[in-house]
């Protein structure tokens, strides 16, 4: 199985560990951060800003709220 390195942790992880951007994404490129890098960045943005500010950890593109309920864990996205 090819591994691929998340941009964020430098870390070598199978390919499912890499969220696949939901339908409708406003992103148009691959998802190179890991899972986990996810749910640590959505958990700061929930922290510290409001629904409509959370941005992709990859690029500056606010996230819809599907988006977030696909990447977040469940703690994250009902906080």
């Amino acid at each position: 199985m090819k591994r691929r390195d998340c941009t964020t942790c430098d870390r070598s992880h199978p390919p499912a560990q890499f969220a696949k951007p939901p339908e409708g994404s406003r992103c148009t490129h691959d998802r190179d951060t890991c899972k986990r890098c996810w749910h640590q960045w959505l958990k700061a943005q929930v922290a510290s800003k409001t629904l409509y500010q959370i941005t992709c950890a990859q690029c500056s593109n606010v996230l819809s709220q599907s988006e977030i309920r696909a990447l977040a864990t469940k703690a994250v996205y009902e906080r």
